[in-house]
């Protein structure tokens, strides 16, 4: 028989193991830990997170969740669950009515009032919401309804980029996850992983969140000098712009739809002119749906395949088949996602497993993947997906996975033609 507290004395090791190691990976780093009162970025916002302090962030988070809600109540800990869009809600209005771009010219906080008037809200409402968000550690409350910004509402002043993500996340995809239960329910969107289907779809009057929007820890460096990477699906080349600065001896060909290339060009123009002028960073517009890449050595796709849906995936996969040379690599960073109850010895093999006693996927400590898998439910009837699902992927167009490397929370999977 278990002892009585045998699960709280585990979890609370483990919570104490893992703040020791994250300690140290921020010693190694000659850093301090983030201060979540600064809106200054911390320069592990822009740099590679190591393995093992993402690893021990993850237990913490995870553990301290379990840790919550095995000693709440059901009902208590059942009704936060039920009204977390209540965050959501409150932090729309918050990045709708322009509260963080208001608090930045006011560094030592700005009292309700003033903030209510400026953005058009009664005062006595805004207080009750401003509260909310900074008990959820979203802005702060420097005095008595006086409020400031803070490491988290810095992200949603307008001249940052992942305001839009917010954006989006509150409103359009929140308008979406509404219509959950109905879409899912009904006879013909239910089955369908057509993007017309989705729930975003039928929220918006039927228009696609395409149509809507018209729109790793990869061991690079032991890449032999001259490697080719195609970037595909490339956005405006983050990812490659790094992959030149941090790699001398790779080139990247960045390649997407004909308007994204275009920005592109022009954002590499102003951030990285030589990488350009000496041929390092190459583009070409391509539908990756209906034709093949360039030759390239290795082939390097992040958050694509979980915008699409199996028999898309698979002509994505399949087009790049075409070009590839022997000895030609896929990686798929992507989330691979794992069952809450015990995994797979195979599972085991690429993916290792969460120290006990949490769950088999690290609970809370890595529910972004869930939630961000849902969201692509809402958005585009579409999903992240399993090691298993990977490997039929990979199946179905003659590809097999040779490897998955840790990335942290992300993996990147590894294709290669078979032997």
């Amino acid at each position: 028989m278990q002892a009585p507290f045998a699960e709280l004395d585990s979890l609370v090791a483990l919570i104490t193991s893992a703040v020791a190691d994250v300690k140290a990976e921020y010693t190694k780093l000659n850093l301090a830990v983030p201060d979540l009162t600064s809106v200054d970025d911390h320069p592990l916002d822009s740099m590679p997170v190591p393995r093992k302090l993402k690893k021990a962030v993850e237990t913490v988070n995870g553990a301290c969740a379990q840790l919550s809600t095995s000693l709440l109540s059901p009902h208590h800990a059942m009704y936060l669950r039920s009204n977390d869009y209540i965050t959501s809600i409150c932090i729309r209005l918050a990045y709708e009515a322009k509260v963080a771009d208001l608090l930045k010219e006011h560094p030592n906080g700005l009292h309700i009032s003033k903030i209510a008037a400026k953005c058009g809200i009664p005062d006595v409402k805004m207080a009750r919401i401003m509260r909310l968000l900074a008990t959820k550690q979203c802005f702060r409350e420097v005095e008595n309804d006086v409020f400031a910004n803070n490491r988290l509402s810095a992200l949603i002043c307008s001249d940052n980029p992942f305001a839009s993500v917010i954006g989006v996340s509150t409103d359009d995809q929140f308008l979406g996850g509404a219509v959950l239960y109905e879409t899912l329910a009904d006879k013909i969107a239910g089955p369908s992983y057509d993007t017309n289907h989705s729930p975003f779809a039928r929220a918006h009057d039927g228009h696609s969140f395409w149509k809507f929007y018209h729109e790793i820890r990869f061991p690079w460096k032991d890449l032999p000098a001259g490697t080719t990477v195609c970037d595909l699906g490339s956005g405006v080349g983050y990812m490659s712009m790094d992959l030149i600065r941090l790699n001398p001896g790779i080139n990247v060909v960045m390649q997407d739809t004909k308007e994204t290339v275009e920005l592109g060009k022009a954002f590499w123009q102003e951030k990285a002119p030589e990488a350009v002028s000496n041929g390092r960073a190459k583009f070409k517009a391509i539908d990756f749906l209906k034709e093949p890449p360039v030759t390239a050595d290795v082939y390097y796709l992040k958050h694509i395949l979980h915008n699409w849906e199996d028999k898309e995936s698979e002509a994505i996969l399949a087009n790049i088949k075409k070009a590839m040379k022997p000895g030609s690599r896929i990686i798929i960073q992507d989330y691979v996602m794992r069952h809450v109850s015990a995994i797979s010895d195979d599972e085991a093999a690429f993916l290792g497993r969460a120290p006990a006693p949490l769950p088999s996927n690290f609970g809370e400590g890595r529910i972004q993947q869930y939630i961000l898998d849902i969201a692509m439910m809402i958005l585009m009837n579409s999903r992240e997906r399993t090691l298993a699902e990977f490997k039929q992927l990979g199946n179905a167009v003659g590809l097999e996975i040779a490897k998955v490397w840790d990335c942290g929370e992300l993996s990147a999977l590894e294709y290669r033609l078979p032997a």
